[in-house]
């Protein structure tokens, strides 16, 4: 494991914990359906990551075209 790859793990970890988080707030404006859909996608993110972190799968790709379809979708 590369610092690189456990900092990008981090990184994923965090932003995803805190993108979940306020999406199932009652205070988030987005409409329920979406943001249902992004907390299943943010949940398999964060699992995939912790897989990754375990050694029980080395899915790098997955995470990555995941979280640009999701930065592309919201530019």
């Amino acid at each position: 494991d590369s610092m690189e790859a456990i900092e990008a793990l981090h990184f994923t970890n965090r932003i995803w914990t805190t993108f979940v988080e306020d999406l199932g707030s009652s205070d988030n404006a987005l409409p329920k359906e979406l943001r249902a859909n992004l907390i299943s996608i943010g949940l398999w993110l964060l699992r995939e990551a912790e897989d990754i972190r375990q050694g029980r799968t080395n899915n790098f790709e997955g995470l990555i075209e995941v979280s640009q379809i999701i930065r592309d979708g919201i530019q």
